[in-house]
């Protein structure tokens, strides 16, 4: 399977990841989604954000059902490699699940189109 990640215009991390300074991909949700478990080892996963696109491998990734003081723990853990601080927490607060995707070998792609869509993460046997 192959993954597309929408990134948010306002956190701006997408340079971030292209630098390498961004080595884990995280989704954090009220209810079950994908990519929770259902990401692995090996997968392809695209970074869009803006007109600008990435492209990895999942080295690896980590689930996790949390409360808020496990989001702290997470944030304290990984916060460095997730591109946030823990001022992220108050995005946070309340969410039950956790995706952590750890990536590798990390290049710019060239864009293709992606329909409108209101999902920020997007599975497909294949892009583009």
């Amino acid at each position: 399977m192959e993954h597309l990640a929408i990134l948010s215009l306002r956190l701006r991390l997408f340079d971030k990841i292209i630098s390498g300074e961004k080595t884990i991909e995280s989704r954090w949700y009220l209810n079950r989604k994908t990519p929770y478990k259902n990401i692995f080892a090996g997968e392809i996963i695209y970074f869009k954000e803006g007109g600008r696109f990435a492209k990895a491998v999942v080295e690896k990734a980590l689930f996790f059902e949390v409360d808020d003081s496990k989001i702290k723990e997470i944030l304290a853990e990984y916060g460095n490699r997730l591109g946030v601080g823990i001022e992220y927490f108050d995005f946070l607060k309340g969410k039950r699940y956790c995706t952590l995707v750890f990536i590798k070998d990390v290049s710019e792609a060239k864009p293709f189109y992606v329909p409108f869509s209101r999902a920020a993460w997007i599975t497909k046997e294949r892009f583009p």
